[in-house]
């Protein structure tokens, strides 16, 4: 008796944990199985599933794993610091610049969550190494910024770009050009904070200047050449030249013989939320009374209401949940990628961020979270501002 309670406990314990690790995965499945009760499963949950959009995100997630693991991004951002270091005019704020600058630009081709996974970290290293961990608060802050602004331009940036991208069948040039002018307005932000809230000593100081470890960062050459030319199979199969089927097949080929450990750095519970929310968002499109609410809404205000539903739930589920119920693709994406400003949870590359803060040790979360929330307020304030004006 006292065993098999202490097991359910247990069991109790593991499944608390969990939940507590995985919420958005968590709240996915839970609300895919109460969808269930209305709409009992059958065959046509298939058709549910967007086949297309799970295959082109394995295939980047594993040519992303790959290019890390070769080293190649560790080695760019330590170039790009050296030559920071190397040039007459290198002082913080061209260092903090370089910082900033890896994300937003490696947000547009290896999604915002991994530019922080890869440059937060050698952000972090670059900052304490020069004894600045005043300046940590604001660098992460921007970086997190960056890697949002500059993943909003391209499909394969994030997730549910890829999602509405594939969903409502969009041009490639006609995606960039939807999204283009609001990571130009974030790009500009930056520089302006940087420009602010960033102050050289007087007279730039040699002391000043970052200093890098003269030994560079090893690069696995063949790696790192295989899945750059398996990346670009990947986005050749986005902009439809290549069928995904083919891409797949050799992508996924390539990385069980090249190595198979990859496949653990694929984010399976991204997938499956994916899955879970095509269930949940098909099945209430299958309850005529709760259709009918939410079209109607969406169609009058799906900017509103895709930005807003991001800033509580994240921006990935608001996307998934919501496309069925909206023809206005460039509303729901941008509504999206806006959302992902603000709140903290608004995106999950966010929470990758305040994760990292807080195993460095370098200061209390409430002060950390005052700098955060008032750039990222001001940075959605001015990007919804920017959506007005462009009506």
């Amino acid at each position: 008796m006292h065993s098999a309670m202490a097991e359910s406990r247990n069991i109790l314990a593991r499944v608390g944990g969990f939940v507590k690790a995985e919420p958005v995965f968590s709240v996915a499945l839970i609300a895919a199985l109460l969808s269930m009760i209305a709409v009992p499963p059958s065959l046509e949950y298939f058709g549910y599933i967007k086949w297309r959009t799970l295959g082109l995100l394995t295939m980047f997630m594993l040519c992303v794993a790959g290019l890390q693991k070769a080293g190649v991004l560790e080695r760019i951002a330590q170039g790009l610091v050296e030559s920071v270091a190397k040039s007459k005019g290198g002082g913080l704020k061209a260092l903090v610049a370089v910082l900033v600058l890896l994300p937003y630009a490696g947000g547009m081709f290896i999604t915002n969550d991994v530019a922080l996974l890869t440059f937060v970290p050698f952000a972090l290293m670059v900052l304490l190494g020069h004894r600045r961990a005043d300046l940590v608060p604001l660098v992460l802050t921007l970086q997190t910024i960056a890697a949002n602004a500059g993943s909003y331009l391209t499909p394969f940036g994030n997730p549910h770009n890829l999602y509405s991208y594939t969903l409502f069948n969009v041009g490639f040039g006609e995606f960039i050009a939807a999204q283009a002018p609001f990571t130009l307005l974030l790009g500009v932000y930056l520089a302006v904070c940087i420009a602010l809230f960033v102050r050289n000593s007087r007279g730039t100081h040699d002391a000043e200047k970052p200093q890098v470890d003269s030994a560079p960062m090893p690069v696995v050459r063949l790696d790192a050449a295989l899945f750059a030319a398996l990346f670009a199979v990947s986005v050749l199969s986005v902009l439809k030249v290549v069928p995904v089927q083919a891409a797949f097949a050799v992508v996924v080929l390539v990385a069980l013989l090249r190595d198979r450990a990859l496949l653990a750095k694929v984010d399976w519970l991204l997938l499956g939320t994916f899955v879970c929310f095509f269930i949940f968002s098909s099945n209430l499109a299958a309850i005529p009374a709760v259709s009918d609410v939410l079209t109607s809404a969406m169609s009058q205000h799906p900017f509103w209401i895709t930005m807003g539903a991001s800033q509580v739930i994240s921006n990935v589920p608001s996307c998934t949940l919501l496309a069925p119920f909206t023809t206005d693709w460039r509303a729901l994406a941008v509504g999206a990628n806006l959302g992902g400003l603000g709140s903290p949870v608004g995106s999950l590359a966010s929470l990758i961020t305040l994760g990292f803060f807080r195993r460095s040790g370098q200061g209390n979360i409430g002060s950390f979270m005052k700098v955060f929330l008032g750039f990222n307020v001001a940075a959605l304030a001015l990007t919804c501002g920017l959506w007005v004006l462009l009506g």
